[in-house]
């Protein structure tokens, strides 16, 4: 550990240049990785850690959106009963075959809704 900035030990090279070489590595890192991304709104930068939730808050413009599909967040956004929901699911116990009946069946009961209302 370097004394003098508290990092790991760099020998050989100057503070300043192992700051900006670690700098530029956590870049690289996060230009290529998926656990970052931009706000749809506001394009900061935002991660999400590794087993977190899909719900996403956006720190400098408070905009929430999905991680999986990149849309909108609403409070029913994850529902399985919500055909216009996250086609991602929040969690992947739902069959995607279930998913689909639901989808199917809301399709076909809103006329029969619509007539005896």
């Amino acid at each position: 550990m370097c004394f003098k900035c508290g990092m790991a030990w760099h020998k050989g090279k100057s503070c300043e240049e192992f700051n900006e070489e670690a700098e530029q590595d956590f870049f690289d890192y996060a230009k290529n990785s998926d656990d970052f991304t931009n706000c749809p709104k506001c394009k900061a930068r935002a991660e999400r850690e590794q087993g977190r939730c899909n719900h996403i808050t956006c720190t400098r413009c408070n905009y929430q959106w999905c991680w999986l599909c990149g849309r909108r967040f609403k409070e029913d956004h994850f529902d399985k009963w919500n055909v216009f929901g996250c086609l991602g699911m929040q969690h992947l116990d739902t069959s995607k075959c279930k998913v689909i009946c639901y989808a199917i069946l809301t399709f076909l009961a809103i006329p029969f809704i619509l007539i005896f209302q």
